[in-house]
């Protein structure tokens, strides 16, 4: 009774510091054995706050005593939890409360199970269906992803929850696993800390741990970051610890993001201080800066917040020219190049401050973005350099501005290296009137009546590109040959990030279409302006693209259609609002001329044939005809019919995808159709020996057949036809054509026996096979027939790798690998039809 308290309250620990429901559950069957109820055993905190119940109402009770109105579902797929020993993922709307949840269950016990869920109920009801499916996706895959293990000290044996393997990335779990394998599978690095860890467990020393390391991967071939957590659960009667139970994490993405985060941040730390320089955004609506570390210890102002505590700093003498400058980038977006003094801790800075604003539709500022960076040094040398000319040049000719000098007449008497590289010009061969453009008149005005000219915005097209620079020009003083000084700043990165958020506000990045965003804002402004057409287009066949051929392909394919909508017309609007859908607003349109448009949309699609996949794309299309037509209205029509119409070509394009797709995989890998109708052939044979001597049955098996290598559409063809041993990487990569038959299989046919056939027909009965070491009689009967017939046939057929061999010996080596590559049972059976026919 001591190990079980512990237990739960190692349990109550560790489960009510995770964000799902938990609970453990143990059947209550009939005289009969069917299962009529079950009782709870444990419930963690979030368990009973999202059901309103206290624990102690809980524990013991039957789930008909606490919710009469229990579905008899839930039981029956329960039950086949704790039968098959299979674990269960699911989306299910549970009528007793009226919510939506993600489950994830597994076996716990010879009679008991537990489940893991989470409410999903607002993501239903918010989101699309794409979204609304990859949020249940994370949901499910969150409260799924840990492994627990017991281990005893004493026996060495290891008990682990079925995802155990998958977390740590093991084929299976051998006994000893945390004395010799997890030692060998840990980074040497960590070796050290993990072995004295174990050393506490062995000499009962350790209580509870909970550690970070690295640990290969055998999956991934890899070392991933592991978080395992241990606790003591029993101890012996001299209250030494032997058995534990705890765990596993795999925080490997967790790592990667943290110290690609910290990287980035002392990254930008220290160039920005090594620059000397700060940056800032101040968001016009609150008038507000955002806080900023940073800009505080620049300024030497803390929790600088509103512009009134950055004026205070300002030297007296330059708060008009601040001012000014505040005004004018409030007012305007082009960007600013402003040079002040600030006053920091009793000492004078120069301060180059670099601004531009963002605007809105009205021409207002919504948000200013600057960069401020301490010239002090730079101005003080400049000073310096009046009196010491070789000090001048050196400063002058190696400043990050353009510098230019002008004498009493306004002439271009003298420039810095970076003024001529800026213009791609040699010494004096720019003139005040080449560099102010169509300004120079007013600048001229401007210097002879305030002395200076400032902010003046100029664009130079140099070697074939425009560049956007600020010029500023001050009087220098009449004690000197040259009278003005002026400065130049390169703002066209600036201008061309300013275009880019704009651009990227607006587009799809991989169609280079308009996005969603800008689709919901056109439509707005044109939704008066009727007849107003709306075509909607989706593709069908883009999933089964991505699974054949990867997204890679996926994305080529959306390039080239996306090409072929803009090449209807350039006064369409197209939009990509979601993965594979599109829109086209069409002006002054008739349902008319939107079926032509949908006769060319077809036409486009139809001359796309590079993916060896037939695919389509669904049409539906409606017209706001009239100011008081609802545009919701004429997009759920055109929604619907290109619903509908996907919905009547789905089944006929899914069965021609089908018959391309082995047409191709025929012509260019081994797998023939006679090789496949053979292995149909030996399937159903074995199979009606077994006992399913239905039609549908056998015709399920022999469909297997002609498509269990189906996955190999996606790999190269190279390695499929390799007349010598593959190397370890092509392995690897010919091993994935199961899965990637099976998400192929997925979208085409709705039988899970033939999907999972195609996904394990590789694997082993001694769980050495791929792609997730599968044991016995956990592997599918279809994939243990299918892996005797299809080796069978290729042994008396041969390969490019393999040469044949006679009838009698295949049946020898399926004999020979009875019960590890093959089902003993179906071996034996398959062995003793054989060689009856063959007599």
């Amino acid at each position: 009774m001591k190990g079980l308290k512990i237990n739960l309250e190692y349990l109550k620990f560790i489960f009510n510091n995770v964000d799902f429901s938990i609970a453990d559950h143990e059947f209550i069957y009939n005289e009969l054995g069917e299962p009529i109820d079950y009782k709870y055993l444990y419930a963690n905190k979030v368990f009973c706050e999202s059901l309103s119940i206290p624990l102690e109402k809980l524990i013991g009770k039957t789930v008909f005593e606490v919710f009469p109105d229990t579905e008899q579902y839930w039981i029956d797929k329960y039950y086949e939890v704790v039968r098959t020993g299979t674990p269960l993922t699911m989306t299910r709307f549970a009528k007793q409360f009226g919510l939506y949840f993600s489950v994830y269950a597994y076996k716990s016990g010879d009679n008991s199970f537990m489940v893991s869920f989470k409410d999903v109920t607002e993501i239903l009801k918010h989101t699309q269906i794409e979204e609304t499916s990859k949020k249940i996706k994370k949901v499910a895959f969150n409260v799924s992803k840990i492994g627990f293990f017991e281990v005893n000290r004493l026996t060495l044996r290891a008990d682990v929850s079925d995802l155990f393997n998958t977390v740590v990335g093991l084929g299976k779990i051998e006994e000893g696993f945390f004395r010799r394998t997890l030692l060998k599978l840990t980074h040497p690095e960590d070796f050290d800390t993990i072995s004295n860890m174990i050393k506490d467990v062995v000499n009962g020393d350790l209580k509870e741990l909970d550690v970070e390391f690295r640990m290969f991967n055998q999956r991934e071939n890899r070392y991933h970051w592991m978080n395992f957590f241990v606790f003591a659960i029993e101890y012996d009667k001299d209250n030494i610890p032997f058995r534990y139970t705890g765990l596993v994490r795999d925080i490997e993405e967790e790592k990667r993001k943290q110290e690609e985060t910290l990287e980035a941040e002392e990254l930008f730390k220290e160039a920005r201080r090594v620059a000397d320089l700060t940056t800032f955004i101040y968001d016009v609506s609150t008038e507000k800066f955002d806080a900023s570390i940073e800009l505080d210890n620049f300024t030497g102002v803390k929790n600088l917040t509103v512009i009134d505590q950055f004026r205070k700093i300002v030297h007296p003498e330059d708060l008009e020219i601040y001012d000014e400058a505040t005004r004018y980038t409030l007012k305007n977006a082009l960007g600013k190049v402003t040079i002040y003094r600030i006053i920091k801790d009793e000492e004078i800075k120069y301060i180059q401050s670099s601004v531009f604003g963002k605007v809105d539709k009205s021409g207002n500022s919504t948000k200013v973005f600057g960069i401020l960076k301490d010239i002090t040094e730079i101005e003080r040398a400049r000073r310096f350099a009046i009196r010491n000319r070789k000090s001048f040049e050196l400063i002058y000719n190696t400043s990050p501005s353009g510098i230019f000098l002008l004498d009493s007449k306004f002439k271009l008497t003298m420039e810095n290296q970076t003024f001529r590289d800026m213009f791609d010009i040699r010494k004096n061969e720019m003139t005040l009137s080449d560099l102010l453009k169509d300004f120079y008149d007013d600048i001229i005005i401007s210097l002879k009546e305030n002395e200076a000219a400032h902010h003046i915005n100029i664009n130079h097209l140099i070697k074939g590109v425009t560049k956007n620079f600020v010029i500023n020009i001050v009087k220098i003083g009449d004690d000197f040959i040259n009278n003005y000084q002026g400065t130049v700043v390169d703002i066209t990165q600036q201008v061309v990030d300013k275009e880019r958020i704009e651009y990227l506000a607006t587009h799809d990045i991989l169609t280079d279409l308009y996005n969603r965003n800008y689709f919901e804002e056109i439509v707005v402004k044109k939704k008066k302006d009727y007849p107003l057409g709306l075509i909607m287009c989706d593709i069908d066949g883009l999933k089964l693209v991505n699974d054949a051929f990867g997204h890679l392909k996926g994305d080529k394919l959306l390039k080239v259609f996306s090409k072929g909508l803009k090449n209807l017309s350039d006064k369409f609007i197209i939009s990509r609002i979601g993965g594979d859908e599109f829109t086209i607003l069409v002006d002054n349109a008739t349902e008319e001329e939107l079926e032509k448009i949908e006769q060319d949309i077809q036409k486009t699609i139809g001359e796309i044939n590079q993916f060896e996949i037939d695919f389509g794309v669904s049409v539906g299309y409606a017209v706001l005809d009239g100011e008081h037509s609802e545009f919701n209205r004429v997009f759920n029509k055109a929604e619907n019919m290109m619903y509908r119409r996907k919905l009547t070509e789905r089944s006929s394009r899914k069965s021609n995808a089908l018959s391309t797709i082995m047409q191709t995989l025929h012509e260019k890998t081994e797998e023939t159709k006679n090789h496949c109708e053979r292995v149909g052939d030996y399937s159903s044979m074995l199979l009606f020996e077994v006992g399913y001597k239905r039609i549908v049955d056998l015709d399920d098996i022999r469909f297997l057949s002609d498509v269990h290598d189906i996955g190999k559409i996606a790999t190269p063809e190279a390695i499929l036809n390799k007349p010598t041993k593959l190397t370890d990487a092509e392995y690897e990569e010919i091993k994935y054509h199961s899965e990637a038959g099976f998400k192929i299989i997925k979208n085409i046919i709705d039988k899970d026996e033939i999907a999972y056939g195609v996904l394990y027909h590789h694997e082993r009965y001694d769980g050495t096979g791929y792609p997730h070491g599968l044991i016995g009689e956990n592997i599918p009967l279809y994939a243990r027939i299918l892996s005797i017939a299809d080796s069978y046939d290729t042994m008396i057929r041969g390969r490019i790798y393999q040469n044949p061999i006679s009838k009698e010996d295949a049946l020898k080596d399926i004999e020979l690998n009875s019960g590890t590559q093959f089902d003993p049972v179906l071996a034996e059976t398959f062995v003793r039809i054989m060689k009856a026919k063959n007599d």
